[in-house]
């Protein structure tokens, strides 16, 4: 009997850390989202492909439609459960992160229940959240540093 044994070096991101904090600025159709974070290294080299990425920041959030007739609400997304997508950035180097939500909610359930196509987007975005790691977006997220974040709207 053949046994494979698969060692993966312990790595330590209790180092990472945020060298600056996330902060975010809202417009009408657009989160932006900018914030600088060191030390976080793979927790470990996955040879199964799952959470591989290169290093990221990711955001989550909730965002508020209202169907205008007749009146019910949907909520999309939600605190760090939900991680949209992220982009590549680099230990200690400043990362910006842009999210434009869609007009309309994307679930197919709440787009069939409103068959006139009347939604109501809330120009707020609600439990902000950034959070650096690895594969954001892709269902297996592997998250060292989360950080919520308090909104600013221009």
């Amino acid at each position: 009997m053949l046994v494979l044994v698969l060692v993966v070096p312990a790595t330590s991101s209790a180092a990472a850390k945020w060298l600056t904090d996330p902060t975010c600025t809202a417009t009408s159709t657009t989160l932006a989202c900018s914030g600088r974070a060191t030390g976080v290294a793979r927790q470990n080299n996955n040879p199964l492909g799952a959470g591989l990425s290169p290093l990221q920041a990711g955001i989550a959030l909730t965002v508020h439609y209202t169907r205008q007739d007749p009146v019910f609400d949907v909520y999309e997304g939600g605190y760090a459960s939900l991680w949209l997508f992220g982009v590549d950035i680099k230990n200690a180097e400043t990362f910006t992160i842009d999210f434009s939500p869609f007009p309309q909610p994307s679930r197919l359930g709440a787009r069939i229940l409103c068959d006139s196509g009347l939604w109501a987007r809330d120009l707020s975005y609600y439990d902000v959240a950034i959070g650096v790691g690895w594969g954001f977006g892709s269902g297996n997220e592997q998250v060292i540093l989360t950080h919520p974040v308090a909104m600013a709207h221009s």
